[in-house]
């Protein structure tokens, strides 16, 4: 069905339309994007604001200062205070009084337990994004500067700050000069520690300019990193300094009330008499203790509700004993105590550490659920697994914030004082945690993850959407690798050594079928691309959606029809020109229909699907030749204004069309002349109309607010225009009965009518957050799509109004056409984003794109090539909203290897045939093709770090290195030597991980698990092969379990390698660790 869209409100050309400002906004957006941090805000990370009657002279002293607007007020708040002296609790507490008072532009809460947020290149274009959703009138001051310079958002920089930071602020401060701005940065010093100077230097020089409205608070501890700096901008009328001290007499009063309160609610909870339990001289005693420390008043709270609940009223004596012990107001004497008590009766806490130390090393929170799934703790594979939830119920003191029930969904939480102690010398050893060991083995885990990428088509769930586990797998598994990995292999599973170095080299041959499930993710991790059973699925990890999109079109897609058999759709476009596309395999049919002037804005098969109809802002409609792409005659003109909808006639002898000139015109489809006269009625721009399926009716939509039915025969309209909407209406469609009609609206919403009479049956449809922009109804008429400005679809019950399901999310912009496929089972929508999806009505997942050949590869660039079975190679640009897609051109035979040049300027294809191709990615021409008969199917390509060579790989074992633009052969040699070994090995049944270090970096890192090859390229992009059918080659009758190294190997005999006697033997979570080397020691975990 036809885009009923008003295209003056999208793109006339004045720089002041809204299309052109909604445009700059969308480009801030997804500029910023890449840098964005999602989860800043205090009650993302479970910050709780101060507790009722504390803190009342410090919070009184802050809201002053954030209302005093005036020139002499002090710009910039800095709050220190030492760890646990309970910082964060009040940047809470303003940011949450703040936002209630609508003044909070801002909130960035760094957490070392969120890996993403102590990035401070992220820092900036956080704040930024947040500034500009709040203002447009930000991010369009924002746009020049980031187009100019679209580097911006790549590091902290002074630049980045006075573009991002200061200059937004400044705009924010106009919009209203009455109010404050308030921005809030908690944690300062949890910024990467490698950074932490270099970030408190530049936030101290922008921070010296800001317009007396603007209010930033910053809060951290007074680390000599960030006291330097800002020591420097400590002028009074700058800047006001709180410093926490625990040690002050109000410090001290508001712990003490804290704990008294807190430990009053125990009392009364547990039925005790305050006199007698715990007493006045004891509960004295423990305000004391606490010393005016947040933290140790907190921790001591949980500690006692924790231990009664455990353990029964009869602890509380005991408890009160430990905590009444001398030393134990330092926080960490209380820590020590807390684990003592917690695991009296365990030798080797060593699921304590693996726990602990997973949380530690996490770079996203995950909830219980995801952690036991992820470290599957049981002492060897004989024994259960623990129960994790049994154990953080006893540790709520120290792993989880909050009073909520302890259960799968909780997500643990760590205090950075009780992160700092675990892994200090401070720390008994028996739970003590080694970081360099939780990392080893939630790398594995990930790998491990990562495996069913390529096993499982799109790796999703039933739903569309990634596992937590797996997104996390796929954005952080390089977060886990120890920092000097060395170049070459990790093993794991039943191949021996000599197996694995020619399976590397041979991973095809005349034996074998070529591997066609391939997985590529970029550094980032943002995006994953997978291939499976000649299928590409394309997923936004970020956002959790797939993005299994037909792009090819240069500018927006306006308009998208199917063919009446369902087997083909065309789509219309801003680039001025047509598509046809076969709907099986969402690849393009033909070249591009090329004759309109201007944007297409609407087509139309005509019932016998031998013909195309289209209307375009040049003001005329054409007719095309569907199997050629040629069109038919001259141009229909006519139209005073932009042709904006177009519709065949049922029997296929006329084209209907409406245009911004206000009238409707109806046309003989065979000779191009007008019928009659023009229809008129409407006091604004037609929108869309339609056919009735009878053909003696037509509807209308228009600007004017409302909808009419026209008589066909005679022009003449039927009854009184249709009211309801209170804006524009945008598309109109008929029932497949010919009973209904519905229209959506730039009111947000949809409307069925009765077609006799012109009344609204039922309610308005209600969803959508913005404009409707095309709306359909299925072929049974009991199913209505919509597609909006909200970027998304969205289905409805036709008898209820009702939403079917959840919306279908992908297009990152409008979605400007939607239409169902004939046979019901399919949606087909068209985008602002350039691009058109097929969506599967019944899940509401994108459709993949079929008839992929394997091979892929993501650039630095984030440019998605890839190889399909045409012989052509795909270039798609997967920036959201800026995605084109090129055919080029390869060679008769399959190409089995992809690669991005360093600086994403080129990629190059190897093909079983020996040959070689160079493309440029801007210009996609072919700069160079070259091969030698002698070299023949060749297994993979990679370009050199400088990008002046390329090295190709073959299965006769070869490898050779070429100049990549000249084509002269440099060098032929083996690919990897006799390799040496580090091997970690876990107790049990575990599995054990292998790294082969290889002479040429180039060749990057390699694993082998779970039948699957795992490869890490120079630039951190994964590729994952299922190689389950080869490994059946060569290993008909494989070994269950792992092969067994020996207890204290002196000799690899299968490799005839010289060993280290160095073998250490713990259980738990500490694993033995053999050193294969030649004449040095190594070790990847530091």
């Amino acid at each position: 069905m036809l885009a009923g869209i008003s295209l003056r409100y999208y793109l006339t050309p004045p720089p002041q339309t809204r299309v052109v400002e909604e445009g700059k906004r969308q480009f801030v957006s997804q500029t910023l994007s890449k840098r964005v941090v999602s989860n800043t805000a205090y009650d993302d990370q479970g910050k709780f604001p101060c507790d009722e009657d504390t803190r009342i002279d410090i919070l009184a002293d802050i809201r002053n200062w954030v209302h005093d607007i005036s020139g002499s007020g002090q710009r910039f708040l800095w709050l220190t205070g030492d760890p646990g002296s309970g910082k964060s609790a009040i940047t809470a507490s303003i940011a949450r009084e703040s936002k209630d008072e609508n003044i909070l532009w801002a909130q960035f809460f760094i957490n070392r337990s969120l890996g993403n947020t102590t990035n401070p290149a992220s820092y900036f274009p956080s704040i930024a994004h947040q500034l500009a959703d709040r203002s447009p009138e930000v991010a369009l001051a924002m746009h020049d500067a980031l187009k100019e310079k679209p580097s911006l958002v790549d590091d902290i920089s002074q630049l980045q700050a006075g573009k991002l930071f200061v200059d937004s602020l400044k705009t924010a401060s106009l919009t209203d000069c009455s109010k404050p701005v308030v921005v809030i940065i908690d944690a300062l010093d949890e910024t990467d520690t490698t950074r932490l100077r270099t970030t408190a230097e530049i936030f101290s020089q922008a921070l010296t300019h800001l317009p007396c409205n603007v209010k930033v608070f910053i809060s951290s501890r007074a680390e000599d990193d960030i006291r330097k700096p800002f020591s420097h901008v400590f002028h009074v009328d700058r800047v006001k300094h709180i410093h926490l001290d625990t040690s002050a007499e109000s410090s001290i009063q508001d712990v003490s009330t804290y704990l008294e309160r807190n430990v009053g609610k125990i009392v009364k909870r547990n039925e005790l008499s305050v006199v007698e339990w715990p007493g006045k001289e004891r509960m004295r005693r423990l305000c004391d203790r606490a010393s005016g420390l947040f933290i140790w008043a907190v921790t001591v709270v949980k500690f006692i509700q924790d231990h009664v609940e455990e353990y029964g009223k009869e602890c509380l004596e005991d408890i009160l004993n430990e905590l009444g012990e001398k030393g134990m107001e330092d926080i960490n004497v209380l820590y020590g105590t807390i684990l003592q008590l917690t695991h009296k009766n365990q030798k080797d806490p060593w699921a304590f550490r693996r726990l602990v130390g997973c949380i530690i090393v996490l770079q996203q929170p995950l909830c219980l659920k995801d952690i036991i799934t992820l470290l599957d703790l049981r002492k060897n594979t004989s024994h259960q697994a623990v129960h994790i939830e049994h154990r953080v119920r006893r540790l709520r003191t120290v792993l989880v914030a909050g009073v909520d029930e302890i259960n799968g969904e909780t997500v643990p939480r760590l205090h950075r004082s009780f992160f700092e102690y675990v892994i200090s010398k401070r720390a008994d050893t028996r739970f003590r945690v080694d970081e360099a060991r939780s990392h080893a083995e939630i790398a594995l885990q990930c790998l491990r993850l990562l495996v069913s990428l390529a096993k499982k088509p799109g790796g999703t769930e039933a739903n569309g959407r990634f596992p937590p586990l797996l997104r996390y797998a796929c954005q952080f598994w390089t977060a886990h690798l120890p920092p000097a990995t060395p170049a070459g292999v990790a093993l794991t599973g039943k191949l021996k050594l000599i197996e694995l170095q020619e399976l590397l080299q041979y991973p095809s041959n005349d034996r074998f079928q070529l591997v066609s499930n391939h997985v590529a993710i970029p550094t980032d991790g943002k995006k994953v691309m997978s291939s499976l059973n000649n299928f590409v699925y394309l997923h936004d990890v970020k956002n959790d959606v797939s993005i299994n999109f037909c792009i090819c079109h240069t500018e927006g897609v306006h308009t998208v029809a199917f063919s009446p058999d369902g087997k083909k759709f065309v789509s219309g476009s801003e680039d001025h020109t047509l598509r046809l596309w076969d709907a099986s395999t969402s690849q393009t049919i033909g070249s591009p229909f090329v004759g309109h002037s201007a944007m297409v804005a609407s087509v139309a098969f005509s019932p016998d699907g031998g013909e195309i109809v289209s209307g375009s802002l040049d003001d005329t409609l054409r007719l095309w030749d569907v199997s050629t792409g040629r069109t038919i005659g001259s141009p229909f003109v006519g139209h005073s204004d932009w042709v904006i909808s177009v519709a065949f006639s049922p029997d296929g002898q006329k084209i209907l069309s409406g245009s911004e000139d206000c009238t409707l015109r109806l046309w003989s489809a065979s000779t191009g002349q007008t019928i009659g006269s023009p229809f008129r009625g409407h006091s604004h721009y037609v929108t869309s109309v339609a056919f009735s399926p009878d053909g003696e009716k037509i509807v209308s939509g228009s600007e004017d607010h409302t909808l009419r039915i026209w008589d066909a025969s005679t022009g003449q309209t039927i009854g009184t225009p249709f009211k309801g909407h209170s804006h524009y209406v945008r598309s109109v469609a008929f029932s497949p009965d010919g009973e209904k009609i519905v229209s959506g609206s730039e009111d947000h919403t949809l409307r069925l009518w009765d077609a006799s009479t012109g009344q609204t049956i039922g309610s308005p449809f209600v969803g959508h957050s913005t404009r409707v922009i095309s709306v359909a109804f299925s072929p049974d008429g009991k199913k209505i799509v919509s597609g909006s400005g909200d970027h998304t679809l969205r289905l409805w019950d036709a008898s209820t109004g009702l939403t079917i399901g959840s919306p279908f999310k992908g297009h990152s912009q409008y979605v400007a056409s939607v239409t169902f496929s004939p046979d019901g089972k399919k949606v087909l929508s068209g985008s602002g984003d350039r691009a058109c999806c097929l969506w599967d009505v019944e899940s509401g997942q994108p459709i993949p794109i079929k008839g992929h050949h394997g091979a892929i590869c993501i650039s630095p660039r984030n440019q998605i090539v890839s190889a399909f079975v045409d012989s052509t190679i795909h270039v798609c640009y997967a920036h959201a909203g800026q995605s084109i897609r090129s055919l080029l051109k390869s060679t008769t035979a399959e190409t089995i290897s992809l690669t991005s040049s360093p600086n994403g300027r080129q990629f190059a294809a190897a093909s079983l045939d020996g040959s070689v191709h160079l493309w440029d990615a801007d210009s996609h021409k072919l700069i160079a093709s070259y091969g030698m008969d002698c070299i023949n199917e060749m297994s993979s390509i990679i370009f050199s770090s400088d990008g002046k060579q390329l090295m190709t790989f073959s299965i006769d074992g070869t490898a050779h290195i070429w100049d990549a633009t000249s084509g002269r052969l440099l060098e032929s040699s083996q690919p990897l030597k006799k390799p040496s070994s580090i091997v970690l090995h876990s107790e049990g049944d575990k599995p054990h991980l292998r790294w082969f270090p290889v002479d040429n970096p180039d060749f990057g890192h390699w694993a082998y698990i779970d039948s699957t090859l795992i490869r890490r390229d120079r630039d951190g992009l994964l590729t994952i092969m299922d190689m389950s059918d080869i490994e059946r080659e060569w290993n008909p009758s494989p070994n269950v379990g792992d092969p067994a190294l020996p207890e204290h190997p002196d000799v690899d005999e299968s490799k005839n390698i010289p060993v280290s006697s160095n073998t250490t033997n713990i259980h738990g979570d500490q694993y033995n660790v053999y050193n294969y080397v030649r004449g040095e020691q190594h070790n990847i975990y530091n």
